[in-house]
């Protein structure tokens, strides 16, 4: 033992350190023994078998080969008790030997084993073993308590596939002190999350990908469990260095990662933008994948969530630089789809383990399976039924119940609304923070803004923020800083929609918010309506064009407002600030991979289209429009009538000659370098995607054009070259290890196959509620 400096001693963990496997729960212990078995026998589990006793014990069969040329079944039993101190003795299996006894008769049982959570020591396991192997059992096995600690403890896999482990008690039991110290501030905030958490498909299929492929992307809706299972993932990262970064978006993964670094697990949460897309998050996510992959194949770990239409707005931006795994969805896992069984587990342990009362739960008790048969059903929803903050005013009837799953942005709107102004004014400082507001270091200007407009004083706005930790909000610490979010991002899209539902709101939100924040978050009334964007009343536009003079003239920031002039700016707005910041296409941003993905581009074809562009810059735009199409055989914008104006008339029909004398050399080249990169996952005529289709696309403008033939068809032979190139690269790669497939790990739809008869009355299922009010 020593100390760490900090005051807490540090001790060496036993391999027998207990667990508190007696809070699982039946349901959950019997995922768990499903999972040990899988990783101990390395075979997946066939059929799954509800038991006969109230669901006390549970029974699957696993055909395995033991060398004999026999492919022998056997039964795999589980025996849970929620008393934490008790251990097994024969009795407590004395009612199943009739039933062993049939299975063995029946060919079902050549091995067995009995898998349970209380302590087994070695005489009655010995014991056990003999009595088993006199009903015929050829291999018995006893997996007690403690090879169960065991076995969560050396495999960070299987902590990943039944994480309530990690609310059992203190990391430390599970991981060694270093690790725990990294993983205990990753999953602090979660904590009570990791206590009812139950594994989805789409949780076991995030594990899967990521232990695969070293990347993972989880799409979406808000409230589905992306951030829930992408911090679970991070337990995964059980190398010698065990370096876990969390970052929001890709700005903040290139202030604090090392590409060229080992063994290191990064977490991007909002990949491509919070709450709308951000093209300067597309831009730089385009100007880093390739040093990703080589990150990834020096050991690197990557988990990335997005909202579902967030990730579809970036996808045609992204292109063929988006990543590989991603594009082919081989590393997609989308999040949200749940089957019944899951969903009524995720409302038991939230209503199970939530602050409710006892007879608020015997009244709701007849209407939770209903409830989880809603198509609306989300884990974030059920977790605020379960407390009492936020069903102060529902009434507990049928109607009232479903609409608070049907209607959930309405609810928690209404349950903000009738908080006091001084947490209100504690929610808004938080939403103007962007959701991160610092601990002991708010900015000053907001702060007062807020005071202000809710007329309280600092210490009531304290006060409030305070009182609201823990419940409203969370705190989190990433690295150095500390700061307090929302205890989900849904409460952001709440807040969101009461600003604009009232003037005086919108002009705090406009008086508060930095001018990044406006021109990623707002849209012009009168421009393009843009999902989950404020709308900013015309009224404002004197004061947004002054505060447009706040953008600082750098290349991130330039290239957020060319896209806020191309996109969220009105007419009138677009007129205004070209008239008031004439020089401002004087302004440089980082070129996008394709002109069509180019904020500046579009924002000068806008200017165009409203006849307030400066012809000296038309000439530049024009000149760079014609080396996108030569030289970078970039022609993603032919097809778009504004960007295409950019180029002067009488350049128009010749900058076709230069493509036409040099579309082979390009393509040849183009070829060489994606054979060089190429995803040897996918099939390799699937890595030249991009520039197949930019072949077609050219020999449908020269369709009447004979002379574009012969260069055609060798740019297709250059292409076919390189893919052969990527077939041998893929030949020559040992063969991946398939002795069983991943996608059977999971046990099938419950299967009884006791009964002998037919005719044998079906008993009453065990509900999943029944003891919920207890």
């Amino acid at each position: 033992m020593q100390d760490d400096g900090g005051g807490r001693v540090q001790a060496v963990q036993g391999p027998w350190t207990d667990l508190a496997l007696h809070t699982l729960g039946w349901k959950a212990f019997q995922d768990l023994s499903a999972h040990v078995c899988e990783e101990v026998l390395h075979r997946p589990v066939e059929i799954y078998r509800e038991a006969q006793d109230a669901g006390q014990d549970a029974s699957f069969f696993s055909k395995m080969d033991v060398g004999s040329g026999q492919v022998l079944q056997g039964t795999i039993q589980c025996k849970f008790t929620s008393s934490p101190s008790h251990t097994f003795k024969l009795g407590d299996i004395s009612a199943e030997l009739g039933n062993i006894a049939k299975l063995v008769a029946d060919g079902h049982a050549s091995f067995y084993v009995l898998i349970t959570n209380m302590s087994v020591d070695g005489a009655t396991a010995a014991k056990l073993k003999l009595k088993l192997k006199e009903l015929g059992v050829r291999y018995p096995h006893i997996f007690g308590k403690q090879f169960l600690v065991w076995a969560i403890r050396r495999s960070a896999r299987l902590r990943a596939l039944v994480p309530r482990i990690y609310g059992l008690g203190d990391l430390s039991i599970i991981l060694d002190d270093r690790k725990a110290a990294q993983t205990r501030a990753l999953l602090k905030h979660l904590a009570p999350t990791l206590k009812v958490y139950v594994p989805t498909d789409a949780h076991v299929e995030a594990v899967k990908a990521l232990d695969a492929h070293r990347i993972v992307l989880l799409l979406g809706a808000p409230a589905t469990g992306k951030s829930t299972i992408a911090a679970i993932l991070a337990t995964l990262a059980d190398d010698s260095e065990h370096q876990i970064f969390k970052s929001d978006g890709p700005h903040d993964l290139l202030r604090q990662w090392n590409p060229d670094g080992k063994g290191a697990f990064h977490w991007i949460d909002d990949a491509f933008g919070p709450n709308q897309m951000r093209e300067d998050f597309v831009d730089t996510w385009v100007s880093i994948m390739p040093k990703v992959q080589a990150a990834m194949a020096g050991g690197n770990n990557f988990v990335l969530t997005s909202r579902r239409h967030i990730y579809e707005a970036a996808k045609p931006r992204l292109g063929a630089r988006n990543h590989p795994l991603f594009r082919h969805d081989k590393a997609i896992v989308n999040v949200g789809d749940t089957t019944k069984p899951q969903r009524e587990q995720i409302l038991y342990n939230h209503m199970k383990g939530g602050d409710q009362p006892s007879e608020w739960k015997s009244q709701v008790k007849p209407y939770l399976s209903a409830l989880a048969d809603l198509s609306e059903f989300l884990p974030e929803l059920a977790r605020r039924l379960a407390d009492p903050l936020y069903t102060q005013r529902l009434v507990l009837k049928r109607d009232a119940l479903v609409a608070f799953f049907k209607e959930p942005k309405e609810h928690l709107m209404q349950v903000i609304r009738e908080l006091s102004v001084a947490h209100q004014a504690a929610l808004v400082l938080v939403f103007l923070h962007r959701s991160r507001l610092p601990v002991g270091r708010r900015e000053q200007a907001m702060e007062t803004v807020v005071l202000n407009h809710f007329g309280i004083n600092l210490v009531a706005l304290g006060d409030a923020v305070n009182q609201m930790t823990g419940s409203f909000l969370v705190e989190k610490s990433e690295g150095p800083e500390t700061f307090l979010s929302f205890v989900h991002p849904t409460f952001a899209d709440a807040i969101t929609t009461i600003l604009e539902e009232s003037a005086e709101m919108i002009e705090l939100y406009f008086l508060g918010a930095k001018i990044d924040v406006l021109m990623t978050n707002i849209v012009c009334e009168g421009a393009s309506i843009i999902e989950d964007a404020i709308v900013l009343p015309d009224r404002f536009r004197p004061k947004l064009i002054d505060r447009l003079s706040e953008v600082p003239d750098e290349r991130a920031s330039n290239a957020a407002l060319f896209s806020f002039l191309a996109d969220r700016a009105s007419d009138a707005v677009f007129r205004d600030a070209i008239t008031r910041y004439s020089a401002v296409f004087e302004r440089q941003n980082h070129h996008s991979w394709n002109i069509l993905s180019d904020s500046k581009a579009r924002a000068c074809a806008r200017a165009l289209s409203l006849g307030v562009l400066p012809e000296v810059v038309r000439g530049r735009m024009s000149a760079r429009l014609e080396s996108a199409i030569v030289d970078d055989l970039d022609i993603s914008f032919l097809e778009d009538d504004d960007l295409l104006a950019l180029i002067l008339p009488s350049r128009l029909l010749k900058v076709f000659v230069p493509l036409r004398a040099k579309l082979a050399e390009k393509v040849e080249v183009r070829a060489s370098d994606i054979a060089d990169e190429a995803d040897l996952d996918s099939e390799p005529s699937d890595n030249f995607d991009e520039l197949t289709d930019i072949l077609n696309a050219i020999e449908s403008l020269f369709e009447n054009d004979d002379s574009m033939s012969e260069p055609l068809e060798e740019a297709r032979g250059a292409i076919e070259e390189a893919i052969e190139r990527v077939k041998t690269r893929q030949s020559e790669r040992l063969e991946p290890d398939d002795d069983w497939d991943w996608r059977d790990q999971m046990p099938t739809v419950p299967v009884d196959t006791s009964r002998t008869s037919t005719n044998e009355p079906a008993s009453s299922p065990r509900s999943m509620f029944s003891d919920v009010d207890k």
